[in-house]
């Protein structure tokens, strides 16, 4: 299982290459820019759940940022939840513009 950190907007090279390369049973947490993906439709966000990936986001970026979205969106952690996450995955892959 994989844990892929993705700090680039939607849209972005290294945000699309993730969609390409996350498997199932994969964990992505968006950051920065990422927890922008999070608005909008939704779209890329609902088909990687669909297709069985944890989605989560970094709760003080999401804050910081002023992002709103529907809440039942993925899953929010904080630093520590982040550190969490970096545990239980065995390999680590980070997408950043």
């Amino acid at each position: 299982m994989i844990l892929h950190t993705v700090n680039a907007p939607p849209g972005s090279g290294p945000f699309e290459a993730c969609l390409r390369c996350v498997a199932a049973k994969d964990q992505i947490l968006l950051l920065g820019d990422g927890v922008y993906a999070l608005t909008g439709s939704s779209d890329a966000i609902n088909g990687l759940v669909n297709r069985g990936v944890g989605v989560h986001y970094l709760l003080e970026d999401v804050q910081a940022l002023g992002v709103v979205f529907e809440p039942s969106i993925g899953h929010a952690v904080d630093v520590s939840g982040f550190v969490e996450l970096t545990e239980r995955c065995t390999r680590q892959l980070a997408w950043y513009v």
